[in-house]
C-alpha cells in the first residue's frame, strides 16, 4: 500500500474515532430521552375542544413529560378524572374514572409500583401521575438497542485504533530500516545489510528507496570486485611480457641466438614487449577509468588485419625462443579497420599464446589462424596441448578460472 493511501486510511480512522463517540452520545441521549415515552397524542390535546387548555398549560405538560424516565408510566388527568393522555395499559385516553375506582387501582397496584402525584398546570385543573416498577425489571426499548450499538462502536474503534498502529509501524519501520541501511552504506560496510525480520511487512515507497538502495549497494560491491579482479588480472598479464623478455635476454646471453639479423628482430621484440610491459603498468595507474561507459569512449578505428598479423609475427620469434613449431595462416587480404581498444586486444591475444606455450611440450605445433566467416573476423589459436575438459567449458570465461589440466601450475586462480 502506497504511503498516499495509508495517510487517507489513517486520516480516515483519526476522524472516525470522535465521530463515532459523538454518534454514542446523540444515540445514548436519544435512547434514554423522556421524548421516547409512551405519551402519544399530547399534542392532540391542544387542538380539542373538550378541554380548556392554554398555550401555558401545553407547554408545562409538555415539559413535565420531557422530564421523565423512559422506564416511568405515566396518566394524565384532569380534576374530574378524565384521562387526557395515558401509557398506563389500565387507563384508556379519553376514558372517564370515579375518584373512587382510581384510588382503588392505586392502592392494588401500590405494592408492585412507586407513585409520585403532580400538578403540571399552573391553575392546577390537572394531575400528572406517575409510577414506575418497583422490581425494576421491565427493560425499555431504548437499552434493548442500546448494548448492540454499544458493542458495534467498540468495534469500530478497535479497528480505526488498530489501522493506526498499524500504518504508523509500518511508515515508521520503513523510515528505520532506511536509516540502518544508509548508516551502513555511510560507514563503508557494503557486505550484504541484515534483513530485518519483519521488513517484508513494510510495502510502500519507502521500503522501495530501501530496495533501490539494495540494488545500490550490490552495484557499488561489484564495481569493488571488478576493480579488484581487473588489477589481480592485470598483475597475470604482466607475466606473459615479462617472460618473454626474460627468455629472449636468457637466449641473447647463452648465445642461442647468435645470427646478426635474429639478434635484430629479438632486440626488437624485447623493446616491443617493454613498450607492452609500460602500456600495462599505465593501465595498472588508471584502472578506474575502465569500467563499461569510459572503455567505450576509449575505442579507436584500428587496423585489426595489422593486429594480427604484427601478432603472429612476434608469436612465430617466440615459439623460437620457447622452442615450439609456429604455424601462421593470415587470410586476410583487406585492410580492416574497426573501434577496438588496440592494448586489450593485444593482452587477449597475448594471454591465448601465452596458455599455448605453456601447457604444450617442446616440438608441438602451435597454430595460427585468422578468416572471415559470416562476415565475421575469426581468429582461431590451436595446440597440441592437453586441451580443456568438458566440465571446465562453462567456465571458460570465468576470471581466473583454472582449469583441471592446469592445476599443477601455480597461478592466481
Amino acid at each position: 500500500m502506497t504511503i498516499k493511501k495509508q495517510f487517507i486510511l489513517l486520516s480516515f480512522c483519526i476522524i472516525a474515532i470522535p465521530l463515532l463517540c459523538m454518534l454514542f452520545i446523540l444515540c445514548y441521549g436519544y435512547l434514554t430521552s423522556s421524548n421516547r415515552i409512551l405519551l402519544h397524542g399530547y399534542r392532540t390535546i391542544q387542538k380539542s375542544n373538550n378541554f380548556a387548555l392554554s398555550n401555558d398549560d401545553i407547554n408545562l405538560i409538555y415539559k413535565s413529560i420531557n422530564n421523565l424516565p423512559p422506564d416511568v408510566q405515566a396518566v394524565l388527568l384532569t380534576e374530574d378524572f378524565t384521562v387526557l393522555l395515558s401509557s398506563i395499559p389500565n387507563f384508556k385516553q379519553n376514558s372517564s374514572l370515579t375518584q373512587k375506582d382510581f384510588w382503588n387501582f392505586i392502592e392494588k397496584t401500590s405494592d408492585r409500583y412507586f407513585y409520585q402525584f403532580m400538578t403540571p398546570t399552573q391553575q392546577q385543573r390537572t394531575i400528572l401521575v406517575t409510577r414506575v416498577d418497583r422490581a425494576k425489571n421491565k427493560k425499555t426499548k431504548g437499552k434493548g438497542v442500546l448494548l448492540p450499538l454499544i458493542i458495534f462502536i467498540c468495534i469500530m474503534v478497535s479497528v480505526c485504533v488498530f489501522f493506526i498502529i498499524k500504518i504508523s509501524r509500518n511508515i515508521f519501520g520503513s523510515i528505520i530500516n532506511l536509516e540502518k541501511d544508509m548508516k551502513q552504506l555511510a560507514d563503508g560496510n557494503l557486505a550484504e545489510i541484515k534483513k530485518n525480520s519483519r521488513k517484508k511487512d513494510y510495502s510502500n515507497e519507502i521500503s522501495s528507496i530501501s530496495e533501490n538502495l539494495e540494488k545500490t549497494r550490490i552495484s557499488l560491491v561489484e564495481a569493488q570486485n571488478r576493480k579488484y579482479k581487473f588489477i589481480m588480472g592485470i598483475s597475470h598479464d604482466l607475466r606473459t611480457p615479462v617472460a618473454v623478455i626474460k627468455g629472449y635476454t636468457e637466449a641473447l646471453h647463452d648465445e642461442v641466438i647468435s645470427d646478426k639479423n635474429e639478434v635484430k628482430q629479438t632486440l626488437e621484440l624485447i623493446n616491443a614487449k617493454s613498450s607492452q610491459l609500460e602500456n600495462m603498468i599505465d593501465t595498472l595507474i588508471n584502472y578506474t577509468k575502465l569500467n563499461n561507459s569510459e572503455l567505450r569512449d576509449t575505442l579507436t578505428s584500428e587496423s585489426i588485419t595489422d593486429i594480427i598479423k604484427d601478432f603472429a609475427k612476434e608469436s612465430d620469434i617466440t615459439g623460437t625462443i620457447f622452442k615450439r613449431k609456429i604455424v601462421t595462416n593470415i587470410e586476410l587480404t583487406q585492410n580492416i579497420e574497426i573501434p577496438l581498444n588496440k592494448q586489450l586486444v593485444q593482452r587477449v591475444f597475448e594471454n591465448l599464446f601465452s596458455n599455448a606455450i605453456r601447457y604444450t611440450n617442446e616440438n608441438d605445433i602451435i597454430a595460427i589462424n585468422s578468416f572471415i566467416k559470416d562476415n565475421k573476423i575469426i581468429v582461431e589459436i590451436k595446440d597440441e596441448g592437453s586441451g580443456i575438459q568438458e566440465e571446465d567449458l562453462a567456465h571458460i570465461f570465468d576470471l581466473f578460472y583454472r582449469g583441471t589440466n592446469s592445476r599443477r601450475e601455480e597461478g592466481m586462480g
